[in-house]
Protein backbone atom coordinates (compact mmCIF):
# COMPACT_ATOMS: atom_id res chain seq x y z
CA UNK A 1 0.00 0.00 0.00
CA UNK A 2 1.70 3.02 -1.25
CA UNK A 3 2.00 6.32 1.74
CA UNK A 4 1.63 3.84 3.90
CA UNK A 5 1.29 5.89 7.54
CA UNK A 6 0.85 3.73 10.52
CA UNK A 7 1.26 -0.12 11.51
CA UNK A 8 -1.03 -0.96 14.26
CA UNK A 9 -1.52 -4.39 15.88
CA UNK A 10 -5.18 -4.83 17.36
CA UNK A 11 -5.61 -7.58 19.90
CA UNK A 12 -9.09 -9.24 19.32
CA UNK A 13 -10.08 -11.93 21.84
CA UNK A 14 -6.56 -12.09 23.05
CA UNK A 15 -4.80 -12.90 19.13
CA UNK A 16 -3.05 -10.49 17.79
CA UNK A 17 -3.06 -8.88 14.02
CA UNK A 18 -1.00 -6.89 12.43
CA UNK A 19 -3.35 -3.44 10.74
CA UNK A 20 -1.70 -0.95 8.12
CA UNK A 21 -3.00 2.19 7.99
CA UNK A 22 -3.10 3.62 4.39
CA UNK A 23 -5.08 6.82 3.14
CA UNK A 24 -6.54 8.52 5.37
CA UNK A 25 -9.39 11.62 4.39
CA UNK A 26 -12.15 13.07 6.06
CA UNK A 27 -14.44 10.57 4.46
CA UNK A 28 -12.71 7.58 4.66
CA UNK A 29 -9.80 5.46 4.76
CA UNK A 30 -7.84 2.65 3.62
CA UNK A 31 -6.47 -0.21 5.61
CA UNK A 32 -4.65 -3.48 4.96
CA UNK A 33 -5.11 -6.55 7.14
CA UNK A 34 -2.41 -9.25 5.64
CA UNK A 35 -2.88 -9.52 1.75
CA UNK A 36 -6.30 -7.53 1.91
CA UNK A 37 -6.87 -3.81 1.24
CA UNK A 38 -9.95 -2.59 2.84
CA UNK A 39 -11.82 0.65 2.18
CA UNK A 40 -13.71 2.51 4.87
CA UNK A 41 -16.07 5.48 3.98
CA UNK A 42 -18.05 7.46 6.81
CA UNK A 43 -17.05 9.01 9.98
CA UNK A 44 -16.11 7.85 13.00
CA UNK A 45 -17.97 9.70 15.88
CA UNK A 46 -16.44 9.50 19.04
CA UNK A 47 -18.67 9.66 22.20
CA UNK A 48 -21.91 7.94 20.23
CA UNK A 49 -22.88 4.13 21.11
CA UNK A 50 -23.98 3.47 17.42
CA UNK A 51 -21.50 3.88 14.77
CA UNK A 52 -22.38 3.62 10.83
CA UNK A 53 -19.51 2.89 8.08
CA UNK A 54 -19.31 1.33 4.63
CA UNK A 55 -16.74 -0.87 4.58
CA UNK A 56 -15.66 -2.45 1.32
CA UNK A 57 -19.01 -1.03 -0.42
CA UNK A 58 -21.38 -2.71 2.40
CA UNK A 59 -22.92 -0.91 5.23
CA UNK A 60 -22.16 -1.63 8.66
CA UNK A 61 -23.59 -0.97 11.80
CA UNK A 62 -22.48 -1.59 15.07
CA UNK A 63 -21.97 -0.45 18.70
CA UNK A 64 -18.66 0.77 20.79
CA UNK A 65 -18.29 0.39 24.45
CA UNK A 66 -14.61 2.24 25.51
CA UNK A 67 -13.50 0.93 28.83
CA UNK A 68 -10.68 0.19 30.74
CA UNK A 69 -8.15 0.52 27.56
CA UNK A 70 -10.22 -1.57 25.28
CA UNK A 71 -13.24 -1.14 22.74
CA UNK A 72 -15.62 -3.47 23.14
CA UNK A 73 -17.79 -4.01 19.54
CA UNK A 74 -20.95 -5.25 19.13
CA UNK A 75 -22.48 -6.31 16.06
CA UNK A 76 -25.20 -8.44 15.03
CA UNK A 77 -25.58 -10.03 18.90
CA UNK A 78 -21.69 -10.69 18.76
CA UNK A 79 -19.45 -8.70 20.81
CA UNK A 80 -15.45 -8.63 20.28
CA UNK A 81 -13.36 -7.28 22.83
CA UNK A 82 -10.51 -4.88 21.36
CA UNK A 83 -7.53 -3.03 21.73
CA UNK A 84 -4.69 -1.15 19.63
CA UNK A 85 -1.79 -0.43 20.01
CA UNK A 86 1.33 0.85 18.07
CA UNK A 87 4.27 -1.34 16.76
CA UNK A 88 6.34 -0.18 19.81
CA UNK A 89 3.68 -0.66 22.10
CA UNK A 90 3.08 -4.53 20.55
CA UNK A 91 6.81 -4.96 20.51
CA UNK A 92 6.98 -4.36 24.30
CA UNK A 93 4.18 -5.79 25.43
CA UNK A 94 5.00 -8.95 24.16
CA UNK A 95 7.56 -8.65 26.78
CA UNK A 96 5.75 -8.66 29.71
CA UNK A 97 5.32 -11.81 31.54
CA UNK A 98 1.93 -13.38 31.74
CA UNK A 99 0.81 -12.84 35.59
CA UNK A 100 0.22 -15.92 37.57
CA UNK A 101 -2.68 -16.43 39.61
CA UNK A 102 -1.70 -16.60 43.12
CA UNK A 103 -1.96 -20.19 44.73
CA UNK A 104 -4.32 -20.25 47.07
CA UNK A 105 -5.46 -23.94 47.52
CA UNK A 106 -3.98 -24.10 50.93
CA UNK A 107 -5.44 -21.17 52.65
CA UNK A 108 -9.01 -20.02 53.45
CA UNK A 109 -9.58 -15.96 53.26
CA UNK A 110 -13.05 -14.32 54.25
CA UNK A 111 -15.55 -14.21 51.79
CA UNK A 112 -16.94 -11.18 53.03
CA UNK A 113 -16.42 -8.44 55.80
CA UNK A 114 -18.27 -9.34 59.24
CA UNK A 115 -17.42 -10.24 62.77
CA UNK A 116 -15.90 -14.12 63.77
CA UNK A 117 -18.53 -15.39 65.85
CA UNK A 118 -17.28 -19.07 66.13
CA UNK A 119 -13.51 -20.73 65.48
CA UNK A 120 -13.93 -24.39 65.22
CA UNK A 121 -10.44 -25.32 64.64
CA UNK A 122 -6.99 -24.55 65.94
CA UNK A 123 -3.46 -24.82 64.87
CA UNK A 124 -2.28 -28.46 64.14
CA UNK A 125 -5.85 -29.77 64.27
CA UNK A 126 -6.62 -32.22 60.95
CA UNK A 127 -9.78 -31.74 59.44
CA UNK A 128 -11.80 -33.71 56.70
CA UNK A 129 -13.58 -31.85 53.80
CA UNK A 130 -17.10 -30.56 54.47
CA UNK A 131 -16.15 -29.79 58.03
CA UNK A 132 -17.06 -26.20 59.75
CA UNK A 133 -14.03 -24.12 60.13
CA UNK A 134 -15.14 -21.05 61.55
CA UNK A 135 -18.74 -18.87 61.59
CA UNK A 136 -19.04 -14.81 59.74
CA UNK A 137 -21.67 -13.05 60.84
CA UNK A 138 -22.36 -10.18 57.89
CA UNK A 139 -25.54 -8.19 57.61
CA UNK A 140 -27.38 -10.31 60.38
CA UNK A 141 -26.50 -13.72 58.75
CA UNK A 142 -23.92 -16.72 60.19
CA UNK A 143 -22.29 -17.77 56.96
CA UNK A 144 -20.30 -20.88 57.60
CA UNK A 145 -16.94 -21.71 56.34
CA UNK A 146 -16.69 -25.09 55.11
CA UNK A 147 -12.95 -27.31 54.42
CA UNK A 148 -12.70 -27.86 50.73
CA UNK A 149 -10.54 -30.90 51.26
CA UNK A 150 -8.58 -32.92 54.03
CA UNK A 151 -5.64 -31.18 55.55
CA UNK A 152 -4.36 -29.96 58.57
CA UNK A 153 -4.68 -26.35 60.34
CA UNK A 154 -0.81 -24.99 59.60
CA UNK A 155 -1.56 -21.34 61.37
CA UNK A 156 -4.70 -19.35 62.56
CA UNK A 157 -4.81 -15.37 62.12
CA UNK A 158 -8.41 -15.37 63.54
CA UNK A 159 -10.41 -15.47 66.92
CA UNK A 160 -13.83 -15.79 67.96
CA UNK A 161 -15.17 -11.66 68.50
CA UNK A 162 -12.54 -10.78 65.94
CA UNK A 163 -13.86 -8.42 62.96
CA UNK A 164 -12.16 -9.58 59.17
CA UNK A 165 -12.53 -7.66 56.16
CA UNK A 166 -12.81 -9.34 52.62
CA UNK A 167 -10.24 -11.55 51.60
CA UNK A 168 -8.23 -11.66 54.88
CA UNK A 169 -6.16 -14.41 55.61
CA UNK A 170 -8.01 -16.74 58.15
CA UNK A 171 -6.79 -20.01 58.28
CA UNK A 172 -3.68 -21.74 56.79
CA UNK A 173 -3.40 -25.47 55.60
CA UNK A 174 -0.71 -27.83 55.11
CA UNK A 175 0.25 -27.50 51.15
CA UNK A 176 -1.25 -30.05 48.92
CA UNK A 177 0.67 -33.16 48.40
Amino acid sequence: MAGQDKTFYVAIQGESVRLDVGEVSDTGAQFRIGEHTHAVHGRYRPGQALQELTIDGYPVRFRVDPSGGRLTITRRGKQVSTRAMTALEHDLYALMPVKQAADTSNLVLSPMPGKLIAVYVEAGQAVKAGEALCVIEAMKMENVLFAERDGTVVKLDISAGQTVDADQLLIEFDRPG
